[in-house]
């Protein structure tokens, strides 16, 4: 799902079709662990397309994420930091949310939550240009490989 969001940059319904549904999905406090991780990826890397819609502000999509934070496995966990990051990027007003939660999570006993949590807070001492060019939305996948999704729909 995530390779066919992403390669459809020039269809970028598709991308703003996806960011929505997740959204009203992820609203839902008992939303399933994988529809957490693939609504992470997508709303930090197209969330942009629905935050002038009321109600899906970047704070709006910051919110919906976290709500599952506490309850998600490490891995989910990991591509939800990435996602609040990119969130707090386009959203200045977000920093102000996001900051305290890697400075909590800067001790945390897991490594790699440590070593994201610890790497995104030094990020804004980069500098804007900087910190924009390191998550900059994600390129298209290899088109050479197609995901098991993909193949069935081009049967259908």
């Amino acid at each position: 799902l995530i390779q066919i969001v992403t390669n459809n940059k020039d269809v970028q319904d598709i991308q703003n079709f996806a960011a929505e549904k997740l959204f009203v999905v992820l609203e839902n406090h008992q939303a399933h662990e994988t529809t957490i991780m693939v609504g992470s990826y997508v709303l930090g890397e197209f969330g942009f397309l629905i935050a002038e819609e009321v109600g899906r502000s970047g704070e709006d999509q910051f919110n919906v994420l976290m709500q599952h934070f506490s309850n998600a496995s490490p891995k989910t966990q990991y591509q939800m930091l990435t996602a609040i990051m990119k969130i707090s990027n386009l959203y200045p007003e977000c920093r102000e949310l996001v900051t305290p939660i890697f400075e909590r999570l800067r001790a945390s006993g897991d490594l790699e939550t440590q070593q994201r949590a610890n790497e995104y807070a030094m990020l804004p001492s980069l500098g804007e240009e900087m910190m924009e060019d390191i998550l900059r939305e994600m390129p298209s996948f290899n088109s050479d490989r197609k995901s098991a999704l993909e193949e069935r729909l081009n049967k259908v």
